[in-house]
């Protein structure tokens, strides 16, 4: 997954499309979008919002670990609300070696 190279970089979600864009942080360039462990483009149906976690302590209302990326989406034609998570998993970015 793309994910685990992202750092400095800012993802975009699409509303129309489902899909997750990377961009360079800095340069403001397209990278790539994120991807599952099969190389194909990752689509979320209904896709809303996307957010990191703030890595907070849970007893300060934490939200979650800064390295999941949380997404909510409108399935079924956004008559349903769907919470959920994007983590990345080692060994599935496309850079084993």
């Amino acid at each position: 997954m793309i994910l685990a190279n992202t750092s400095n970089s800012i993802l975009v979600g699409n509303f129309g499309s489902g899909k997750i864009a990377a961009f360079n942080g800095f340069t403001g360039k397209f990278i790539d979008f994120v991807k599952n462990p099969d190389d194909s483009v990752m689509v979320i149906d209904g896709l809303w919002m996307i957010a990191f976690g703030g890595d907070s302590d849970p007893a300060k209302n934490g939200s979650g670990p800064a390295t999941t990326l949380f997404f909510t989406a409108g399935i079924q034609g956004e008559s349903h609300g769907l919470f959920g998570t994007i983590t990345p998993v080692d060994g599935l970015d496309g850079g084993e070696e």
